[in-house]
């Protein structure tokens, strides 16, 4: 279990969007047998500056790690999104949440 930066529950639901990865659609997830995994990242709704994650994943220390440097930088789901992601990569779960949120973004 890993949470970086804003927690939900300290969150206004009307100003953010969430962007959710399930392990179940990821490749690298499913090879590992730890399909239960969830990442869901929290970002301004006007902006998509990224607040901050929670995750439950196998290997998501190293995610973590991603996340708590990208939100010190004031990163936004797109800045993240323009990064290179490689397949099949747990990483790929962010990638997935990323887009979500991206997607939800005004």
């Amino acid at each position: 279990m890993v949470r970086v930066g804003a927690r939900f529950a300290d969150l206004d639901p009307e100003t953010i969007v969430i962007g959710t990865g399930k392990g179940e659609e990821n490749g690298r997830s499913r090879v590992l047998d730890e399909t239960e995994t969830l990442v869901r990242v929290y970002a301004e709704k006007g902006s998509g500056k990224l607040l901050g994650a929670e995750l439950v994943a196998a290997q998501g220390e190293h995610l973590g790690h991603f996340l708590a440097q990208a939100i010190a930088r004031g990163e936004t789901v797109r800045d993240l999104l323009a990064l290179p992601y490689y397949h099949p990569t747990v990483e790929e779960l962010l990638q997935s949440a990323l887009l979500d949120a991206a997607s939800k973004v005004k």
